[in-house]
Order: C-alpha cells, then sequence, then structure tokens
C-alpha cells in the first residue's frame, strides 16, 4: 500500500498485477477511489457495549432536543416566544428546507427526533450483550464496493449504444483461482485491510443476498 496524502493507492506491483488479471485503468481508478471507504467496514468489530453506549447518547440527546424544541414552539414565556419567532424565517430560509411544509420548528424536527431516539434505543436492544469477537473481520459490505467499482470502471469503457455484457470474471466469487477472488485481495492489501478475510466477507455476502442477485 502507498499513500497520495491521506489516500491509500495501489503500488506499482499491484497495478501490475490487476492489469495482468484484466482489470482495465479505468476499473483500476475507480478501484482506487473506493480504497478510503474500505478502511471502515474492513476494521475489526467494535466492543458491543461501545457501540451500545453511543446508542445511548443518540437516544438520550435526540430526546433532550425534542423537548427543548417543543418547549420552544410552546411559547410558554415571553423568551422562548421570542426565540422562536426569531428562529422560524432562518430555519426556512435554509436551501434544504425549500420544499419542506409546515409553521414551525417543532412541526418540523421534533417528530424527526423522536423516531431517531426510538430507532436508537431499538438498534441498541438489537446488539447482543457482552464484547465482540476480535476474530478477523467478514463485512459483506466491503465486497459490494469492491464489486461496484468493477461495474462502474467497466461500464466507462463501455458506452451506452449497444448491448454489453459484463465479463464473469469479475463477477463476485469464492472461488480461490478466480479473477474477483485475486482482485479483492489486492485491492484488501492496498486498502490497509490486514485483519479482513476476503473469503468469509464473500460467503457473508452470499449469504444475505437473493440467489438471483449474486
Amino acid at each position: 500500500m502507498t499513500e497520495r496524502g491521506d489516500h491509500p493507492d495501489f503500488t506499482p506491483a499491484q497495478r501490475i498485477a490487476l492489469r495482468r488479471l484484466g482489470v482495465t485503468d479505468a476499473q483500476v481508478q475507480c478501484l482506487c477511489n473506493i480504497l478510503p471507504e474500505l478502511r471502515f467496514p474492513t476494521q475489526p468489530g467494535a466492543a458491543h457495549n461501545d457501540v451500545r453506549r453511543i446508542l445511548a447518547e443518540v437516544d438520550k440527546h435526540a430526546r433532550a432536543l425534542s423537548r427543548n424544541l417543543a418547549t420552544l414552539a410552546a411559547g410558554i414565556d415571553a423568551a422562548h416566544a421570542q426565540a422562536h419567532e426569531a428562529l422560524r424565517p432562518h430555519l426556512w430560509n435554509l436551501p434544504r428546507m425549500k420544499d419542506e411544509t409546515g409553521h414551525t420548528v417543532a412541526d418540523w424536527l421534533c417528530w424527526r427526533l423522536d423516531a431517531t431516539a426510538n430507532a436508537a434505543q431499538m438498534a441498541s436492544a438489537d446488539i447482543p450483550r457482552g464484547k465482540a469477537a476480535r476474530h478477523r473481520t467478514a463485512n459483506p459490505r466491503a465486497i459490494e464496493i469492491v464489486a461496484e467499482a468493477l461495474v462502474a470502471g467497466w461500464l466507462q469503457d463501455h458506452p451506452p449504444g449497444r448491448v454489453w455484457e459484463f465479463p464473469s470474471e469479475f463477477a463476485v466469487s469464492d472461488n480461490e483461482t478466480s479473477t474477483f477472488r485475486q482482485v479483492i485481495r489486492i485491492v484488501f492489501a492496498a486498502a490497509g485491510a490486514r485483519n479482513a478475510d476476503p473469503l468469509r466477507a464473500i460467503r457473508t455476502r452470499n449469504m444475505t443476498m437473493p440467489r438471483w442477485e449474486r
């Protein structure tokens, strides 16, 4: 792995290896572009208690802000009422608010904050108690990112206007001798994903996807 600033890159030897596998220049560039995205899905899993703690903070602060905004919109005293009136025109002048409807910050935000808090609570309940096993990671999302990059690069070389068939050698495969397995090995190495297990990631991905989408 080499670095361009903070961006991981393929070494010259890795680029040569990819080209020998039939990966085009456009595909290599697309793969290079997604290397930073692989840092998260190829990291070792976090302790469950750490994840649960973060979700609890989201739950806590979303509920607190929802209560504060509801109080603001209710105008329980002159200060709250004036603060609300001062906030409203600025809120609705924001670019992302142009297509929204409603007349108060509470109308727009409170139910979303309450929904976020409830989602965080449910997500926390779904996490098993105890610590995550510190084995090599097998996140299927990493496989999808690489597969999508191969397709994106291939499409750059094959513009619309006629029927093209995507090369089968670039299809996701857990076969040891497949082109995809060799590409994944090179890409994970370039991303610095030393703790990742490409084979387990591919098999996890295949088990969680309908057969016709594999």
